[in-house]
């Protein structure tokens, strides 16, 4: 099955049967309605409640959407996409789209509801499944006719940004290929270009690029975190400057997440602040970096304590370069995922459960992992954008980490994983602090294992360099810390420590060895 599948999620009376007809007769795809199919099969709904009760429907539903091949026009069940294996399932082969109806106006379609087993308790229902649906790829207002409803299905098909709330307003695009990009830089009204990337990235995709937008000047920065500088920012200062920019130049940075925040700190103080576009190429700036406007280099006393916020004004997430990012950077990238499902998003949490070991070789998933994560970011960004509340819960596992990168030196664990050591830490130490549900550490680790990311101490880290790298913390006040943490799935929450007791209580709890 290809991706010219579309699979129609939503509530009871949603419109998907209906909606779906109208969509096959636009695009001639065969309609494949599952709940017609099951009962084709097996006998009505209502008596398949009744003999094998909710579990075994689903069973049954599971089943038969595994034996749908296309493409097609694929109306689910009400119920299908709560399994996570389903959902797996729908993003790794569908393009889902959720027709989003008011419940009084599913009320007056479904009317009393006799031919739907769980039509009695419909208001608890759709309140707990509106989150699944919403993880869709695409939402649509499905209160209008089915004829209107099934022209914006499609309309919102064939629109490559991603519908994401941030402040100021930008587009995300997450697909393949540069295929739309002059015209929304144009969007812009740029007098012109600048492309920034480093020595890494640059000869893969730089040539692709600077071919498709005209060949404009090509600045090159020095690949790896160790690159993160002061000496490096001035030097790429230097270089913009010296092409003469005016307020309406627009950089382009191409690469990851220290390119990233190194052309993004650069570009926000050059001429008093140039424009930005984020092209992100690995796994970590697509999902972390790129959104939410944090541009810094590191200092000696700590990582990221020097820096601006600059949002991007579009960012542009071509799939393809993953497939020449390094497998270990591509796993470790993802943990990103995870920190953010774990403090925002259950949802996406529940999907990287049954699938994180098959997530970067499924592109369908692969997509649909970024694409949900840079959501749940998007929506923190867009209520906190300067980190003054809540956007401070997504640095859960950074204190650990970037203590720990600090304490082993830059470079000796990809900041992934040193983020994916850090939530284990900090959620081992919330569970043993009272602060956290044991079962949260439980589910976190084994996500992460899932993912192939280190979970355990690293050896070589010494007491006194973890501790001191802690007081430097950049969310450190002048005598205490403030510690994000998991505190269950789906939820994080903040506590003040003493950060030399937090230090210690940490390598205590794991590296209690430690001279």
């Amino acid at each position: 099955m290809d991706h010219r599948t579309i699979a129609l999620v939503g509530f009871m009376g949603s419109g998907k049967s209906t909606v779906g007809a109208r969509i096959a007769e636009r695009t001639g795809l065969p309609l494949v309605d599952l709940d017609a199919r099951i009962e084709a099969a097996h006998g009505s709904i209502p008596a398949l409640f009744a003999a094998r009760g909710e579990a075994g429907f689903r069973e049954l539903e599971s089943q038969a959407l595994r034996e749908v091949t296309g493409p097609c026009v694929l109306a689910t069940g009400g119920g299908t996409p709560l399994a996570p294996r389903n959902r797996a399932w729908l993003e790794t082969h569908t393009d889902t789209v959720f027709l989003d109806v008011p419940l009084e106006v599913c009320r007056r379609r479904v009317g009393d509801g006799d031919a739907r087993p769980l039509w009695g308790d419909a208001d608890a229902r759709f309140a707990s499944r509106r989150p699944v649906y919403a993880a869709a790829w695409r939402r649509v207002d499905a209160n209008a006719p089915p004829e209107e409803v099934a022209g914006r299905v499609l309309e919102a098909l064939a629109d490559p940004m991603e519908p994401v709330d941030l402040v100021p307003p930008y587009g995300v695009r997450i697909g393949h290929g540069l295929d739309g990009l002059p015209e929304a830089l144009d969007a812009l009204g740029p007098d012109g270009l600048i492309v920034v990337t480093d020595s890494q990235v640059g000869p893969l995709w730089a040539p692709g690029l600077l071919e498709a937008l005209g060949h404009p000047p090509l600045l090159t920065l020095p690949a790896g975190e160790a690159q993160k500088t002061f000496a490096t920012f001035a030097s790429l200062v230097d270089d913009l400057l010296a092409l003469r920019p005016s307020r309406r130049t627009v950089v382009l940075v191409l690469g990851g997440g220290v390119p990233g925040d190194v052309a993004g700190f650069a570009a926000s103080v050059v001429a008093r602040g140039l424009r930005v576009v984020q092209l992100p190429t690995t796994t970590l700036a697509m999902i972390d970096s790129s959104v939410g406007g944090k541009t810094a280099v590191n200092h000696p006393r700590g990582k990221n304590l020097v820096g601006t916020f600059h949002q991007p004004s579009l960012v542009w997430a071509d799939l393809r370069t993953l497939g020449t990012l390094d497998p270990r950077h591509a796993r470790a990238g993802l943990v990103e995922a995870v920190k953010v499902a774990a403090t925002h998003d259950p949802v996406l949490f529940d999907l990287l459960e049954v699938a994180a070991s098959d997530v970067l070789d499924t592109p369908g998933l692969l997509r649909s992992v970024v694409r949900q994560a840079v959501r749940a970011k998007a929506g923190v960004v867009a209520r906190d954008p300067y980190e003054g509340g809540e956007r401070a819960l997504l640095n859960a596992g950074h204190t650990v980490g970037h203590a720990l990168e600090r304490a082993l030196g830059y470079g000796h664990l990809l900041h992934g994983e040193a983020v994916a050591i850090g939530l284990c830490a900090e959620t081992a130490w919330a569970v043993d602090v009272g602060r956290a549900a044991p079962r949260a550490a439980a589910r976190l680790e084994s996500v992460l294992e899932a993912l192939g990311a280190p979970v355990r101490w690293p050896p070589g880290v010494a007491r006194e360099a973890f501790v001191s790298a802690v007081l430097v913390d950049k969310k450190a006040g002048r005598d205490t810390l403030g510690v994000p943490y998991v505190s269950d799935v789906g939820h994080g929450a903040m506590a003040t420590e003493d950060p030399e007791s937090f230090a210690n209580a940490i390598l205590a709890l794991r590296a209690p060895l430690l001279p």
